[in-house]
């Protein structure tokens, strides 16, 4: 079947017309354009040089197509739509140059909507009408509004795709398993940077999708080293990505965390997961209502020397005492929580950890010194078992050390976090030899390879969000350890002020309070 052209539409010599097409009036379509068979351009569409249009494509009125565009088969296109191909228009320029566009096979776009130039939009995706494109637009996604943003799911028909709450996380499992994982990063503080640098070489089955951060200084040195998109607002990074890290202040941690697990994101959510117990446990609620993975951050669970000492630990009995170091000199980057949250955090988890026994005391002092929060602090808990922990966190010691001493039933073990060396000093044997006695013991060290701990977490994270493993830190042990920090800091005594007031201190669940 011959196409059909109107005798008010203009079709430069040079253009290719495919077979059953149909050219409404005053359309215009310029040399060197393509379009293939069963088309429809309606009134005052203008389609310019080098545009390639598949089969069965519809294109209202007052549509403009301009070089460098391509619309696969099946695309729909509404009226009054604009293909830009130009992203920084002047009236005269030497060096400007095309940026293609194209349109996926099956997308609709709706009445009024700008395509900014290169960008795809993919196959049966849906914009919205007056919606404005300026960046990829995932298949199958429906997007509204300016700039676009992903609202949801279409089908092949164009109608909305729910999953039902409980469904959410295993549909983002399924679908990345097609592709990469997108991953996000929330704040781009100190923190922050570093899982953005870990995540750029993480593999390639993972992928750093954009960064959202209030800041734009921070967001244009990103932008600039690692050549990602870099969001002013939450919401603007959110339909880019299938998982999120955030690594945001503390007291923005359970707003920010509760936002992505709320769009049906996985989260990494940096320690402390939240400024109480109370909120650490609705973010584990919601991540578990809805399918999702909730990593805390927990860094030092992922340090390959901790792992050794566990091993270790499996033949020596009875964990009978654990003391632990951890001392820094000052640094105003954590200012704005103190150093029971900032360090002794990470001690309190390993021990809850490796001591399964019910806490029966708690108790701690504490000292601010360069900050209105306390920069050093001492604690003592007790278990039911009869095992004690001690803990020293400090931010104000010109020295970096990062020490654990375990004493078990089978023998002495200590571990250095900076060095990445344990020492295992197992039980002596004693005998009496006539009048002599003699007791013999073993000394073990070992150096564990050099791993960075914030790359093995990234990459268990990701490993979770597909479906592979389990978290190896659950947002129930985060709560936990919470607990226990509430109750640290009302027991502390202010040395240096009459009382410490923590944010987020005052609220304890039962299961973790300790008598006394």
């Amino acid at each position: 079947m011959s196409p059909s052209v109107h005798p008010s539409a203009e079709v430069a010599p040079g253009a290719v017309i495919g077979p059953g097409t149909r050219i409404w009036h005053q359309a215009q379509v310029r040399e060197g354009a393509v379009i293939g068979a069963d088309c429809v351009l309606g009134k005052d569409v203008y389609v310019d040089c080098g545009v390639v249009i598949g089969n069965r494509v519809k294109i209202q009125n007052g549509v403009s197509l301009y070089r460098g565009v391509t619309l696969e088969d099946d695309v729909f296109v509404g009226p009054g739509v604009v293909f830009t191909n130009d992203r920084y228009p002047r009236a005269s320029s030497s060096e400007w140059q095309v940026m293609p566009t194209r349109v996926c096979r099956g997308a609709s776009i709706g009445a009024n909507a700008t395509i900014v130039c290169g960008v795809t939009i993919g196959e049966y995706a849906l914009v919205g009408a007056g919606a404005v494109v300026t960046r990829d637009v995932p298949p199958r996604s429906l997007v509204v509004g300016n700039p676009a943003r992903v609202v949801g799911r279409v089908g092949e028909d164009g109608r909305p795709l729910r999953e039902p709450p409980g469904e959410a996380g295993a549909g983002v499992a399924a679908r990345v398993r097609a592709r990469r994982l997108r991953v996000g990063v929330v704040g781009v503080g100190q923190m922050g940077r570093n899982h953005v640098r870990l995540l750029t070489g993480l593999g390639p089955r993972v992928v750093l999708a954009g960064v959202a951060d209030p800041d734009p200084a921070a967001r244009r040195e990103v932008e600039e080293r690692f050549r990602v998109p870099a969001w002013p607002d939450l919401g603007q990074l959110l339909p880019d990505v299938d998982a999120v890290v955030v690594a945001v202040p503390t007291g923005e941690h359970f707003r920010v965390g509760l936002a992505c697990l709320e769009a049906n994101r996985h989260v990494l959510l940096e320690k402390p997961v939240a400024s109480s117990a109370a909120e650490a446990a609705r973010l584990g609620e919601e991540a578990e209502r809805r399918g999702l993975v909730l990593l805390p951050g927990h860094v030092e669970r992922f340090n390959p020397a901790l792992a050794e000492l566990r091993r270790a630990l499996r033949g020596a009995g009875r964990v009978i005492g654990l003391l632990a170091r951890r001392l820094s000199p000052y640094s105003p980057r954590a200012g704005d929580t103190d150093v029971v949250r900032d360090l002794m955090l990470h001690d309190l988890d390993i021990a809850l950890s490796l001591i399964r026994e019910p806490l029966v005391r708690c108790q701690g002092s504490a000292l601010a010194v360069r900050s209105e929060l306390p920069d050093y602090a001492v604690a003592t808990l007790t278990f039911a078992g009869g095992a004690v922990a001690g803990f020293v966190a400090s931010r104000v010691t010109q020295e970096k050390v990062r020490v654990l001493e375990v004493t078990a039933e089978g023998g002495y073990f200590v571990l250095d976090f900076v060095d990445r060396k344990l020492l295992i000093k197992h039980a002596a044997e004693s005998r009496l030899e006539g009048a002599v006695y003699r007791q013999q013991a073993s000394v073990e060290k070992i150096s564990v390879p050099n791993a960075e701990p914030l790359a093995l977490e990234l990459e268990h994270f990701a490993a979770c969000v597909l479906g592979e493993v389990a978290p190896q830190v659950t947002a129930a042990e985060a709560v936990a350890v919470l607990r226990v920090i509430e109750d640290l800091i009302r027991s502390a005594h202010g040395l240096r002020r009459a009382s410490i007031d923590c944010p987020g201190a005052g609220t304890t669940g039962e299961a973790a309070r300790c008598p006394g």
